[in-house]
């Protein structure tokens, strides 16, 4: 992870399933100091999302930084400060696979970020499990409503854009492939508040090769 960071000049990279406990967070961050992972994780086998920041891109006594963990091994939000304007709030989601639990999980995270302070233009990012258009998955068929509507609520507060969508329109683009039923499926997805999106440029699907199953957006 590091390598590719530092060949795509990535200067801030949210992961999700990290697997990581606090002892193999410190190890990684001990043996690879170019990055700083900040970890919401406790157990080695499942679950686990993390911020991985590149040193090299980020000068860490310039900015400042924030980490709040909204659910514990699901999600949660890193405020990067520096300067006198200039912010990014990134949230990062690992949606869990039951339909009744997708819900849950996407009515805490609207709830804890109403709690929040300060949460404006945020940057909302992750593994969602579930699509919003039948053009994301291969076969394609609709996902459940229910989970879209609990989405759409999280989505109209915050004016979010799919990044990737937008900036592709009616293209096909898939970022996870499961083998087991030879299907395809864009789960993995980055939204930007509308003031935030208008920063953004090069929105685009990347291979990670074999550090992760899923592909990079």
């Amino acid at each position: 992870i590091a390598a590719l960071m530092r060949q795509e000049r990535i200067a801030v990279l949210a992961v999700q399933e990290t697997h990581l406990t606090e002892q193999l967070t410190e190890q990684a961050n001990a043996e690879n100091p170019t990055i700083m992972i900040i970890s919401n994780s406790t157990q080695s086998n499942k679950e686990g999302v993390a911020y991985i920041i590149n040193r090299r891109e980020l000068n860490l006594e310039i900015a400042r930084y924030t980490h709040e963990i909204l659910i514990p091994n699901r999600a949660s939000r890193l405020k990067l400060s520096w300067g006198t304007d200039n912010e990014l709030d990134l949230i990062n989601v690992y949606m869990p696979n039951e339909p009744l639990e997708k819900i849950q999980c996407i009515q805490t995270v609207e709830q804890k970020l109403s709690e929040a302070e300060g949460v404006e233009n945020p940057i909302i990012m992750g593994d969602w499990n579930f699509v919003e258009e039948a053009i994301d998955r291969s076969p394609m068929h609709e996902d459940d409503n229910r989970i879209k509507d609990a989405f759409r609520v999280l989505k109209h507060k915050y004016n979010l854009i799919d990044g990737w969508r937008m900036n592709n329109d009616e293209d096909i683009g898939f970022t996870f492939s499961a083998r087991d039923t030879n299907s395809l499926s864009r789960i993995d997805r980055i939204y930007a508040a509308k003031n935030a999106y208008l920063y953004t440029v090069d929105w685009k699907i990347q291979a990670t090769g074999k550090i992760s199953d899923h592909e990079m957006v």
